[in-house]
């Protein structure tokens, strides 16, 4: 029989003397589980032996592999592609929607720290880009909606699309920009619609379905099936 390692891959294990219950996320293909300070260790395996195929889901749902010189994201507002050759200095070039990173040939893909690296500068890269398209998209919406909103932010969140708090402050992923056109909309009609509902009660989902033409059940589902590039 398979441990428990072998079946998850690596898993890291943090005791926090304020929680109190067991939270599992998922960062870089390793699972991070944060645990109350004193649970045992046969109480954390046996809470990881009854959760196995949830895990392995969410594993699924947010895959890890290298980013190597063939790494592509095209998307109708942003692309990122990468070129290695000979006798070329490392730099990122951009073009409005478009980001090309230059590398030279011997660039060593396998090491950790240029996966982190990488990672990092195509972050970078949605970011600001996001921060030129989703206000924008944002603005049009709620004039259209005759709806007003206080500010809106831009964040780096891979688990949470976005939110809006009660002073209607919006938050927004950088990587809503890499949905298609239609989900990435569902989004900010979405947190939209909390500023008449800061819920999700029966009347949002009401609000949301009329602002989406009926079209929620069907949004969710395709959102739930997305799946991001890295």
């Amino acid at each position: 029989m398979k441990s428990i390692e072998e079946v998850l891959g690596k898993i890291i294990i943090k005791r926090n003397k304020r929680s109190k219950s067991f939270n599992m996320r998922v960062k870089e293909g390793v699972f991070h589980l944060s645990v109350p300070f004193y649970a045992s260790d046969d109480v954390i395996r046996q809470v990881l032996q009854d959760n196995i195929e949830p895990l392995l889901n969410l594993k699924e749902k947010y895959p890890y592999f290298i980013i190597d010189s063939k790494f592509a994201i095209e998307s109708d507002e942003y692309s990122f592609s990468i070129l290695c050759e000979k006798s070329v200095c490392t730099s990122l070039k951009s073009n409005g929607k478009d980001f090309l990173l230059l590398l030279q040939s011997e660039f060593d893909f396998n090491d950790d720290s240029s996966q982190q690296w990488l990672r990092k500068v195509i972050e970078n890269t949605i970011v600001n880009r996001a921060k030129v398209v989703l206000p924008r998209m944002l603005k049009k919406l709620a004039v259209e909606l005759q709806l007003e909103y206080s500010r809106v932010s831009i964040n780096r969140a891979k688990t949470k699309w976005g939110s809006c708090s009660n002073r209607k402050s919006i938050n927004i992923s950088c990587y809503t920009l890499l949905l298609p056109y239609d989900l990435r909309r569902y989004i900010l009609l979405h947190e939209l619609a909390h500023l008449t509902h800061l819920n999700h009660s029966p009347d949002f989902w009401t609000l949301l379905n009329t602002y989406t033409d009926g079209q929620v059940a069907t949004l969710e589902k395709q959102l739930k099936n997305y799946k991001r590039p890295f």
